[in-house]
């Protein structure tokens, strides 16, 4: 073989590559730092905390005298301890009530204009009160009512209103006609607010302020559904405070109605006992409910001599029965654990 040939067979030959060697043990600790480094840094000090490792660097103080900028002074084990984050369950004492009540409540109501003392004169505007010093989630029998009030906020709410039926009249004796211009109504809308602190059976020169205004026309339909003629978010209205609700001691105006003619403004539904029109309304209520600090529920402790009859008695007492005891309630979750 010529040298042109050696040459060709050398250069098509593969030459074996150097692999880097592996380390057989992917999770191989880490070198401890050495004493050289550890006089450089300082003392290095692990904390187990779960699965979590923190590291704790102590520099040592510097000598007196020198000047070394933004030195770490010397941390004492009581500082290390310290400066740990502890899990919640780690402190004295527990949280057992601290939660509120997310509460929907639902209301419905006639709207009406006779009034028998009024003298015939329309008590078109109604008014909706709802008592703050309420407590749904009241529980106590036996608890004294300074116990159990609490301050039962409603946050937001929506008015719905029903529309009349398609070709209906309104008034007595009237039959019906092939029109339904009579069947739609206008519903006006608004919370009542005021520039005092005070209520206004108190001041009664002052005057109730619109605020949270809406005008919904609602047309007559063969086929009625509920027709939304009034939100408002009091949490946004009173927010400021420039602007407070109106009290009447523990009750609370919240929102007031009017329905009127859209044509001619007077009162839709005449001041007449005997008018066979009836508008009705549903009131959505979302509520804040504290849970109180007293509760009861009924339980019973019992002893015996028998693992097998938790209820009867061999050589003791009887049984007495559940009965109210005091406990401490928190809301944990919502639940359709019976669906």
């Amino acid at each position: 073989m010529n040298c042109t040939n050696q040459k060709q067979a050398a250069m098509s030959t593969p030459t074996p590559r150097m692999s880097r060697a592996r380390s057989s043990n992917p999770r191989r600790r880490a070198k401890p730092p050495s004493e050289k480094a550890q006089r450089s840094k300082g003392p290095v000090v692990y904390h187990r905390r779960g699965q979590q490792r923190l590291q704790t660097e102590i520099i040592p103080t510097p000598p007196a005298g020198s000047t070394q900028f933004a030195y770490t002074p010397e941390m004492s084990m009581q500082n290390i301890y310290r400066s740990l984050k502890l899990p919640r369950s780690s402190g004295t004492g527990s949280v057992t009530t601290k939660t509120e009540l997310g509460l929907q409540v639902v209301h419905f109501f006639d709207y009406i204009t006779y009034d028998a003392v009024a003298g015939g004169i329309p008590q078109d505007i109604t008014s909706f009160w709802w008592d703050v010093a309420q407590n749904l989630f009241s529980n106590d029998v036996n608890a004294t009512g300074d116990k159990m009030l609490t301050f039962n906020r409603v946050r937001r709410l929506e008015l719905y209103a029903l529309p009349v039926k398609g070709f209906a009249t309104v008034g007595s004796g009237e039959t019906p006609v092939d029109t339904n211009a009579t069947g739609m109504y206008t519903v006006q809308f608004q919370v009542p607010g005021i520039e005092s602190n005070e209520s206004i059976s108190n001041i009664p020169v002052d005057a109730a302020l619109a605020t949270n205004t809406q005008v919904t026309n609602v047309l007559p339909q063969i086929d009625t559904m509920w027709k939304k003629v009034g939100q408002a978010n009091l949490d946004k209205t009173f927010m400021s405070g420039v602007v407070r609700p109106v009290f009447d001691k523990s009750d609370q105006c919240l929102f007031q109605i009017s329905v009127r003619d859209p044509v001619s403004y007077d009162p839709y539904i005449p001041a007449t006992e005997d008018n066979n029109l009836t508008i009705r309304f549903k009131v959505v209520l979302h509520v804040d409910n504290p849970i109180a600090t007293t509760q009861e529920s009924y339980l019973a402790l019992f002893r015996n001599e028998d693992w097998g009859k938790p209820g009867l008695n061999q050589n003791g007492s009887a049984y007495p029965g559940t009965a109210p005891e005091y406990v401490q309630i928190n809301l944990t979750g919502k639940l359709d654990k019976f669906r």
